[in-house]
């Protein structure tokens, strides 16, 4: 059985790989607290509004949340592919991967240019150790409720 075919285990999987994710770059920020000139990333949160309105759910009509097609990668949002006949089937637009974020605006830095606060970043790693281990929990939940009416 493929648990990855129910929602809520997708949803949980696709949570558990963004906070791997975003725990790799706040590691990255504590290593290079001591860098000159680095400046502090992190990872966007999904936004639910936005991931709704790509695929044409919340009000602005269908399609209307989809990305304008755009040059270049860092433009934040994913490439929109061209059809070229009206016969084609309109790709499916894919779930983005994460985005990295610069360091909020008025950060405090250093006067080598490194605006890596460690308190804040350690305060960051402990939101998302916390979100992490919550969202395992809420898996093993489910998996057991699962089991149990399975062995019904």
């Amino acid at each position: 059985m493929d648990l990855n075919s129910y929602a809520v285990f997708g949803m949980m999987r696709k949570r558990m790989t963004w906070l791997t994710d975003r725990q790799v770059v706040l590691a990255q920020n504590m290593a290079n607290a001591d860098t000159p000139s680095y400046k502090t990333q992190d990872l966007r949160e999904q936004d639910f509004k936005r991931v709704l309105a790509r695929f044409g759910v919340g009000g602005k009509g269908a399609g209307a949340g989809l990305a304008a097609t755009r040059t270049g990668a860092s433009a934040g949002l994913p490439v929109k592919m061209q059809t070229t006949n009206a016969g084609h089937i309109a790709p499916q637009v894919p779930e983005s991967r994460t985005k990295l974020a610069g360091a909020k605006l008025g950060a405090e830095k250093s006067p080598s240019g490194n605006d890596v606060s460690v308190e804040d970043q350690t305060s960051r790693i402990t939101d998302t150790q916390m979100d992490y281990q919550m969202t395992t929990n809420l898996y093993r939940k489910h998996l057991g409720m699962l089991k149990s009416v399975l062995r019904r």
